[in-house]
């Protein structure tokens, strides 16, 4: 049922997203190259960079589905890659909700602990994404101006 509801959601917001373009989001990114270049690629790097937002505990779901339906990413790549990011998340709150009237137990304080230990991994993950596809972005261009000097 759950993940029933998520599709519904992401649909929703993915479709209003290609309808009326990406919002604020989008105006934001557009101001950084780095970000918005790679979301636009449409390649690999967008759908990494998906998957880690739907991980991150903190990062609103509806506007990451508005950004990523006003960009080049088929519904189907992106319905799939936001259920497989989103489902730990998903996973780890449904045993906090089955446990929540013993909040001393593991069962309850582990999701949590993990959820954060994710998060840092998540953010640690983005900046390594943006930091490779610059990477790769610099040799492209230089291979580029060396074939025009030649």
């Amino acid at each position: 049922i759950n993940i029933a509801g998520l599709t519904i959601y992401f649909t929703v917001r993915f479709y209003k997203g290609r309808r009326h373009g990406g919002g604020r989001a989008e105006r934001l990114l557009e101001k950084y190259d780095r970000a918005d270049a790679l979301l636009e690629s449409g390649k690999a790097g967008s759908k990494v960079l998906l998957f880690l937002a739907r991980l991150f505990p903190g990062v609103p779901m509806g506007a990451v589905s508005v950004l990523y339906g006003s960009t080049k990413i088929t519904y189907r790549e992106y319905i799939i890659v936001s259920l497989l990011g989103t489902s730990y998340k998903l996973f780890s709150y449904i045993t906090i909700g089955r446990h929540v009237f013993d909040p001393a137990s593991v069962s309850f304080v582990g999701p949590f602990i993990s959820l954060l230990v994710f998060a840092g991994m998540v953010l640690l993950s983005v900046s390594g994404v943006i930091s490779i596809a610059d990477l790769i972005r610099k040799i492209i261009n230089r291979k580029g101006d060396k074939n025009d000097k030649v």
